[in-house]
């Protein structure tokens, strides 16, 4: 609001008092809207993946499920292990 307010002529002074916001404030926002966002590219990567997975982020947690797959994830933990120390051992 302080920025369109500013743009159609009041005087910064006026403009702060009314929104009660401090001028440091103010020109950090200025600032940072003139700043490039240097996440720019993860957030649209983001965005994408969001989109194309329906609006999730990640898998969905299925409480049903934990007791099939905990010993499977236990098994997978164990094989990596096995396969490092046999790496190891070459």
């Amino acid at each position: 609001m302080a920025f369109e307010l500013k743009e159609e002529g009041f005087r910064l002074k006026d403009v702060l008092k009314q929104v009660d916001i401090p001028e440091a404030t103010y020109h950090y926002h200025i600032n940072q809207m003139n700043n490039e966002d240097p996440n720019q590219e993860w957030k649209e990567l983001i965005s994408a993946l969001f989109h194309k997975h329906e609006g999730r982020y990640g898998i969905s947690k299925r409480p049903t499920l934990d007791f099939v797959l905990a010993p499977l994830d236990q098994a997978i933990k164990i094989i990596k292990l096995k396969t490092k120390l046999i790496a190891k051992s070459q």
